[in-house]
């Protein structure tokens, strides 16, 4: 990349940066009224019986606000949540507790290739407003801040005569990124501080992912024998560099099928891109009769993911989901940090990444002079190593 290229990608990134610390903003002041507003007109000893969560980031983002609706759920066990959520998650989003309405649309602020881009539907953002302003709801959770809809919600509800709680993580956000600090506090961590206003004592515990699965719609059979392990490369990320080199996922693929005879590898992928990086993997190692491919839709992905022994993967949101289905994880980062992005889960969850002069930097281009240095400094035989770790405990 010439330094031409460098200095545009660099002027994206900040004018990105800026655009998003301007919806923080503008957010964290519509919070701050619509608070104050409610302070006004709230009656004493105030329940939350209808809440509505707005999450219109990513797959991974989206696994964040399940422990959300379920630490709610469980302080409140008559509230119903709406929730507003990008069309890839409305399967995840129906297997939650109290979640009665799943309301979806498209996000036009993606990150990377593949990602929704471009021009905003305004007859489908109508519909949603229409349905949301239909209802009452007695607090708006905000996840997703820096969207067009989130801002709209919250005029509305400043300018309707009712009492409403507003828990946005935006002011938390912003200021993160004045202290300088976005690096490190876990987006968990931010979420629980932001709702901790909707407990009597604020006292929300740690935020962990959890995704269940209802009995009528897991597979009622292994997809193989039990007597196999079965272990999931999820191949993708949000952008090309969060991606694990595919040669080293063949090295690892064949270090752990030649060490193990019972190990079968099913590689997840999304979209056509990551597919053609599955069927690299399988018709490049040297055991592909044990390895099979698979791409199909959310909820076939849940069923299969959840019959894994174990998940590798990159810093993605299969990686999110396979951590909330409680199944060991191990994950690779490169350009994004751990301490704020790291999958958090109730099994295992082992993260390599090493910090190199650049990261993390959380951009989508890469201005070191040996491209995708982080990622490419995670060796095949350190991941090998912590799966060999898995298999042992399996056994």
């Amino acid at each position: 990349m010439g330094r031409t290229s460098i200095k545009s990608a660099k002027r994206k990134f900040l004018l990105r940066r800026v655009k998003t610390g301007c919806f923080y903003l503008i957010s964290s002041v519509l919070s701050l009224l619509n608070n104050v507003k409610g302070c006004c007109l709230a009656a004493p000893n105030k329940t939350f019986d209808r809440i509505l969560l707005i999450s219109l980031r990513h797959i991974g983002d989206f696994v964040w606000a399940v422990p959300v609706i379920r630490e709610l759920s469980m302080i409140y066990p008559d509230t119903k949540f709406d929730v507003v959520v990008q069309p890839i998650n409305r399967e995840i989003a129906s297997l939650l507790p109290n979640v009665r309405n799943v309301l979806t649309l498209t996000n036009t602020r993606g990150r990377g290739p593949g990602l929704p881009t471009g021009k905003l539907d305004w007859p489908k953002l109508k519909s949603v407003l229409k349905e949301i302003t239909s209802r009452e709801y007695d607090a708006l959770i905000i996840l997703s801040p820096d969207t067009i809809l989130s801002l709209l919600v919250q005029i509305f509800f400043f300018f309707k005569m009712r009492p409403i709680k507003v828990c946005d993580v935006s002011r938390l956000n912003l200021l993160n990124i004045v202290t300088r600090t976005t690096k490190k506090k876990h987006s968990l961590d931010v979420s629980r501080k932001a709702i901790a206003p909707l407990d009597k004592d604020g006292k929300i515990p740690v935020l962990i992912p959890l995704i269940e699965i209802p009995g009528d719609k897991r597979s009622q059979s292994k997809l193989h024998s039990n007597d196999n392990i079965i272990i999931g490369l999820c191949v993708g990320a949000g952008w090309e560099y969060k991606r694990w080199n595919k040669a080293y996922y063949v090295n690892l693929v064949d270090l752990i099928l030649q060490e193990y005879k019972n190990v079968l590898i099913m590689i997840y992928s999304g979209n056509s891109e990551e597919a053609e990086v599955a069927n690299f993997i399988k018709h490049n190692c040297r055991y592909s009769e044990r390895v099979e491919t698979f791409n199909k839709g959310m909820m076939e992905f849940l069923e299969s993911l959840q019959q894994c022994d174990l998940v590798i993967s990159n810093d993605s949101g299969p990686a999110h989901i396979a951590s909330a289905l409680a199944i060991p994880l191990l994950v690779i980062f490169g350009p994004t940090s751990p301490e704020r992005d790291a999958p958090r889960g109730f099994s295992t969850v082992k993260v390599y990444w090493k910090k190199v002069d650049c990261s993390p930097c959380d951009q989508l281009e890469c201005f070191n002079p040996v491209k995708q240095k982080c990622m490419d400094s995670v060796l095949p035989k350190e991941v090998f190593k912590g799966a060999k770790e898995i298999i042992h405990s399996l056994m």
